[in-house]
């Protein structure tokens, strides 16, 4: 596992992607910033303060890089988790410039009937698919988490509430206490848990989400595992910090 640091922004590190294999989407929570980055030239390409619609801080969980929602856009667009109540997940389309963006999709998980309402810790998406993933904790156990799927909405709908019935399927996993920033990668649940301690220490847990079971559990030296994310041949995965360094994986 090989390391670099990106000397590019500021703030700590939470939810990241990468899209085409170059274009780093990085979010900064101490002031609510996502960070646009060229791989390949080493640049920053732009700074975008976000906002959450009520005006509240967003702890900015995960990001997703979903499709454009214009073949000509340069970016495609991002689903964001939101970690403070409610809890959403927010569609945004960046602009070409990357200095602004449109929230052009609201989503929430309204129902009861499992995990405690408004606990999306973290929605990932497996656009290839046409899927959309959250999770929370379990029956109020905050040592379990129940990942639900649901369709992934169309973009007709400015808010989208997913209720009960909306639910495709669902499963629990036991141990999995530390909610980060998961990835569909090559059609497996790469998640990273854990604070980077001696008493909770960095894991990547690989899940199969069509036999609904753990098919590895890597322990991980990194300090907080934070993100992960398809990177050419491996993945990239980000430790916490002011600053991030980053570990490139084979996988």
């Amino acid at each position: 596992m090989s390391s670099f640091n990106v000397d590019l922004f500021s703030g700590n590190a939470q939810g990241m992607d990468i899209y085409d294999d170059h274009i780093m989407f990085q979010a900064g929570t101490g002031q609510n910033f996502i960070h646009i980055i060229d791989l390949q030239e080493s640049k920053a390409l732009g700074t975008i303060s976000f906002t959450a619609p009520d005006g509240q801080k967003c702890h900015m969980n995960n990001i997703n890089c979903g499709i454009k929602m214009n073949g000509s856009d340069r970016f495609p667009l991002l689903y964001l988790s939101q970690t403070n109540k409610p809890m959403s997940c927010f569609v945004l389309r960046i602009s070409d410039d990357a200095a602004s963006y449109e929230i052009v999709q609201t989503i929430k998980y309204i129902g009861t009937k499992h995990y405690l309402k408004n606990s999306s810790y973290d929605w990932f998406i497996d656009y290839s698919n046409n899927y959309i993933y959250t999770y929370g904790h379990y029956n109020k156990d905050a040592n379990r988490r129940e990942i639900m799927k649901f369709k992934l909405p169309t973009l007709d709908s400015v808010a989208v509430d997913l209720s009960d019935d909306d639910i495709l399927d669902s499963f629990v996993l036991d141990d999995q206490s530390i909610y980060q920033g998961s990835r569909i990668i090559d059609g497996l649940l790469y998640t990273p848990v854990g604070y980077g301690t001696n008493s909770t220490p960095g894991r990547l847990i690989i899940i199969n989400l069509s036999t609904k079971g753990v098919i590895q559990d890597i322990p991980i030296s990194c300090g907080e595992p934070e993100a992960i994310a398809k990177y050419k041949s491996g993945a990239i995965l980000s430790s916490a910090g002011k600053d991030p360094t980053y570990y490139y994986i084979r996988l």
